[in-house]
């Protein structure tokens, strides 16, 4: 499973956990025997619960397939409809990545997604040493915020 394959699984398994109202228990159980090689290899090094919890799973695949906020934003701008891909798959691949972007940098309201959006469209502009800067800083604000999380997992 390459990192693009992830995401569109893991969308796919989240929109068919809301058709079926799928119980918050199963959701992580029902994946794993989805995965691929790699991803099953890491379930072993995990705790318990957070290979028992969906959104901790996902947290941690996301991080294992070195999937952060970055990658998601230069997949979104760099993806291309392929010749035999639908329109609406191709939509349905792009609000993917879209998502999972807007999720990593935790924006909920229209007031962030349009600061997030202008912080975006000025690091275009940014010299090439002032944007390593910029970049090396929400790094370190990602692996913190992954600690974090990975903390109150166990």
């Amino acid at each position: 499973m390459r990192e693009c394959e992830l995401i569109s699984f893991l969308m796919n398994s989240e929109q068919l956990f809301a058709v079926f109202d799928v119980p918050a228990s199963l959701r992580a159980i029902l994946i794993q025997p989805l995965l691929n090689e790699r991803a099953h290899t890491y379930l072993t090094k995990l705790d318990p619960q957070v290979s028992g919890d969906y959104t901790q799973l996902k947290d941690a695949l996301l991080q294992e397939f070195k999937l952060s906020a970055n990658v998601f934003l230069e997949r979104f701008n760099t993806c291309v409809k392929s010749a035999d891909e639908t329109y609406v798959s191709f939509g349905s691949k792009l609000t993917g990545l879209l998502d999972y972007y807007l999720e990593s940098r935790q924006v909920t309201t229209y007031e962030q997604l349009c600061e997030l959006h202008i912080c975006d469209r000025i690091k275009t502009v940014l010299s090439q040493g002032s944007l390593r800067y910029i970049l090396s800083i929400e790094s370190a604000k990602d692996r913190v915020a992954h600690k974090k999380r990975s903390d109150r997992r166990y």
